[in-house]
């Protein structure tokens, strides 16, 4: 296992820094990194295959907000929508955050 404030260091570009790594360091390190990428390209995949399941004017209807609201929350990057064809359409797991989110106001 490397130093952590070694690998910042090469992280960040660090001038004047010479590694030394055995051929079984450096193969242990590539497999961490790959591992690290492919396990979140799985999450973001996993993401993207959630179906967007709700209507613009459905959701405005569960959220009680107007479309505007959800125009600009989609702007703002509260809500994020899918477009699906022509149309508009929202992950139900994000409408139940927000949902769960109103229910916990006083």
């Amino acid at each position: 296992m490397m130093d952590p404030l070694l690998l910042k260091q090469v992280a960040e570009g660090t001038p004047g820094i010479t590694l030394t790594m055995s051929a079984t360091d450096l193969r242990a390190a590539i497999i961490d990194v790959y591992n690290e990428i492919e396990r979140k390209e799985k999450e973001k995949f996993a993401e993207r295959m959630e179906a967007p399941t709700i209507s613009r004017l459905k959701a405005a209807d569960m959220l009680h907000v107007t479309l505007s609201t959800l125009w600009r929350w989609d702007k703002d990057g509260f809500l994020k929508s899918t477009k699906v064809g022509k149309k508009l359409m929202y992950r139900a797991s994000d409408i139940e955050r927000i949902l769960a989110t109103q229910n916990d106001r006083p």
